[in-house]
Formats: structure tokens, sequence, C-alpha cells
């Protein structure tokens, strides 16, 4: 979980992202240590303690930085220093008092550019975007992936599949005519595949501050769809229908019997399980193995 691996190890900064991470909800909720539970980081605190010193992130110029001085100064491979978006999620990207400092941190991200990236943290980038409300982003660094990171059998690779658009190629641009040499062997990583099908899961459901997210921002190609049986924090199965662009119909099936919060931004007036509704906001209290329906009116 180092920011950089390249550089000195997270326990010696004075602001490494893991212990950030884990001192704000929601990952706070697994760390259970008290006042009497201590932690010895040089000197005897409490992770209360250490909660109370640590920031959300560190800014460097206007932006996230890696830690305390140390800007993004190049591409890389890792995306640590946006981990309070995902995979940490102490932080909502799109609230009023994370807003500007997500915005200077994605322009400088994204100035630095991909060229230094591999295979597996391409489905990160995507759901990193994801999760600040850019689908298409998001669907267009996992094409990118599809294209640089696996071969002709669709097996996903560490480094690109031929050099011209990432550094990370192999040393191919060494060889003849900047083509593989004789012997030239693949680096396959199963990491890449599995984020990627996360990314997907993530464009479609999001469990994130404030309930669970149906289809928090449709990617502009995809036009029409039917997904079911994505399990979700709660233990619920959501699934969902688009049509002509527009999300029009959500299932959900509670396995636990668990309150239920969930967002769904229906564009028009809607029911549940036939019954008139109103608001963007779905908050009810489920009984196990219920299943409800949330349906566009103009659906049929």
């Amino acid at each position: 979980l180092a920011d950089r691996p390249e550089h000195v190890c997270l326990s010696t900064r004075s602001e490494g992202l893991l212990s950030r991470s884990l001192t704000h909800p929601p990952w706070s909720r697994w760390v259970h240590l008290d006042e009497h539970r201590r932690v010895h980081l040089g000197e005897r605190y409490s992770w209360a303690d250490v909660r109370k010193r640590l920031p959300l992130y560190t800014i460097v110029d206007g932006h996230i930085g890696l830690w305390k001085g140390q800007d993004l100064a190049e591409s890389h491979r890792h995306h640590s220093h946006l981990a309070s978006i995902y995979p940490f999620s102490t932080i909502d990207p799109l609230a009023d008092e994370h807003r500007a400092v997500v915005t200077h941190s994605l322009t400088h991200w994204t100035t630095k550019g991909a060229g230094c990236w591999t295979g597996w943290c391409l489905p990160w980038a995507a759901i990193l975007c994801a999760r600040c409300g850019l689908p298409d982003a998001a669907t267009t660094w996992l094409q990118w992936w599809k294209s640089n990171f696996t071969n002709i059998g669709h097996g996903t690779l560490h480094d690109a599949d031929f050099a011209g658009c990432e550094a990370w190629n192999q040393n191919i641009l060494a060889s003849p005519n900047f083509q593989r040499a004789p012997g030239f062997k693949e680096l396959m990583q199963i990491d890449a595949g599995m984020g990627a099908v996360t990314a997907i899961l993530e464009l479609l459901v999001q469990c994130r501050h404030g309930g669970i997210f149906v289809l928090p921002g449709l990617p502009k190609h995809w036009r029409s769809l039917t997904f079911d049986g994505i399990r979700t924090e709660g233990a619920f199965l959501i699934g969902g229908t688009v049509r002509d662009g527009e999300l029009c119909e959500i299932r959900v099936t509670s396995l636990a019997g668990e309150p239920l919060e969930l967002v769904h931004g229906f564009k028009g007036a809607w029911t549940l399980n036939g019954k008139n509704k109103k608001g963007t906001r779905l908050t009810v209290q489920t009984k196990r193995g219920e299943q409800l329906r949330l349906r566009l009116n103009s659906f049929n």
C-alpha cells in the first residue's frame, strides 16, 4: 500500500496513506482498537490520537500529493495518492468540501499522463473516474487497457502488448524494426482482468457515502443494457435496465432484511412495487427475502 515503491518505506513518512485511511470512516469501523490498546509508532499513540493528527489527504500546490511536500512529479503506475477516493472511500469526491482539491488533483494526474502506466493500474484509473462522476473517461481507460494490455487471445498483460503508446513494453523498441524479437515472452498478470470487471461493476452500482448508487453516471455509448445479481453492502442483490440511454428500472432483493438507502436518479415520476413515489432516494427497512422493483412511469 505504499504510495511509490521507489521511495522510502511508508512507515517512515509523517503522513502515510495507509495510516491516514485506516483512521477515517468507513475503514475505521474495522479497526477495533480503543484507548486501552495501543500501537507502537515510535511513541505510543492511540488510533484516536492518530486520527486527530492526520488529515484526509495532503495538499501540495492545490492538489493531493503523495505525502507532505511530495508532489506527483511524473507519470506513474501507482495512483495511491488518490486512494481516499478509491479504494478507501474516505472522502466523497463530489462533496463541496473536497470538490476543488479533487478537481485540481484529477487535472494534475491527467496532465502527467498514462505513458508510464502498466496494465493493472488502468482499471484502477477507470474506477477513480467512475467514482468522480466521469463515466465516459472510465470506459475510455478500459478501452485503452484492452487495446494496449491484452494479447490476441485476450490474456491480460502487465506490460503493453506493443511499443509506441506505453513505456512499459518490455523494451520492444530495442528490438529490430521495433518488433518483438524471437523468444519474446509476455508478462501475464491476472490483476488487470479482475480489476476491469470491478470497474464495470463500479459503473453500474457503487456503495459509497450516502448509500447504494445505481448507475450514478451512464456512459454515452451505453444506450441499452440489463444487469442483475450485483451484491452490495447490506446483503442486497441489485439489477437494472437501461433503454434509449435512460435508467428505467431497478430491481432489489434483500438477502438479510437490512435497511436500504438507495439513490436511483430516475428522470421523472417512478413507482415502488406499483405505488407512486417521489424523490431521487429510497430509504426503507427491508425484510429478508423481500423483492423491490423501482420503475420509471414512462417505462413499459
